[in-house]
């Protein structure tokens, strides 16, 4: 006859994790409605404000006048691209960004480019010039948009800090005939090699001097270096301090989706690096 024994058993399991895990995800979720909500609100009059000053630079102004009518253009581009890099930054960590690959033609990008910086570029006095070494009305697969929003990015900065000069971007045909290069260059002060380290670190800026004398939250190098890097492709920055500096993109090899494959056999198109 077995012997029996009496008694209980006490399992106890460790719920902290598991519950700092689940407020978390709450927590983030809440993070992503709030900015998606926030963003639209504020994006809808930041474009009303920014289409009006474009209306009112075009108007005989005096010079005072004229030069509100920029500040107020500039402060609201850049509360608007603000706006979008925090979006987008929420997005890509809650693994919900996606690219979206299509044909498109270099020069409807380039003609985008000199619309948003002509006016900037005219009041800061500098020398900017596209070169490029294929023909503007070349079919391109990639992103348009994002590939516009980083080279919006990295031209922003080098006007930013470059007080007299040049700004240069240049496309580049490599020697593979499906691949672009883009490269921002500018006559600026440059950045030392220390501090190039923490450039594309988000929050964070080169100098702490910049951001009180420049401003801005450095995100958009860290998103534009992701974006590049979600489309297969790089961001780095060549020189340092004192010199001409470049911030090439190198390109990318992006898949071409199945949809396009026929026309791309076709249009001999170009893979952009992104």
């Amino acid at each position: 006859q077995r012997e029996q024994h009496h008694g209980a058993i006490l399992v106890v399991h460790d719920l902290r994790t598991a519950l700092t895990a689940e407020r978390e995800q709450r927590a983030n979720l809440a993070k992503d409605q709030f900015l998606a909500s926030t963003s639209h609100e504020l994006r809808t009059p930041l474009t009303t404000i920014i289409g009006n000053c474009e209306i009112l630079i075009e108007q005989p102004l005096r010079s005072s006048e004229q030069e509100m009518v920029h500040s107020i253009d500039v402060a609201g581009r850049g509360l608007l691209s603000l706006i979008n890099d925090m979006l987008d930054l929420s997005k890509i960590e809650a693994g919900k960004f996606q690219i979206d690959p299509n044909n498109f033609k270099l020069s409807e990008l380039l003609q985008q480019i000199r619309h948003i910086f002509s006016t900037r570029i005219e009041s800061s006095g500098l020398n900017f010039e596209i070169i490029q070494s294929v023909t503007p009305e070349h079919q391109l697969i990639g992103d348009p948009q994002r590939i516009t929003q980083i080279l919006i990015n990295l031209l922003g900065n080098a006007i930013k800090f470059t007080e007299e000069g040049f700004i240069r971007l240049r496309i580049d045909h490599l020697e593979s005939e499906e691949q672009l290069r883009f490269s921002v260059e500018d006559s600026g002060v440059g950045i030392d090699a220390e501090a190039q380290k923490m450039l594309f670190q988000p929050y964070r800026q080169a100098d702490s001097t910049i951001s009180k004398r420049f401003g801005g939250t450095g995100l958009g190098l860290h998103i534009s270096r992701i974006l590049a890097e979600l489309m297969g492709g790089s961001i780095e920055l060549e020189r340092g301090a004192a010199s001409s500096s470049s911030s090439p993109m190198s390109p990318a090899n992006y898949p071409t989706p199945a949809s396009l494959s026929h026309r791309r056999a076709i249009m001999n198109n170009y893979k952009v690096m992104c």
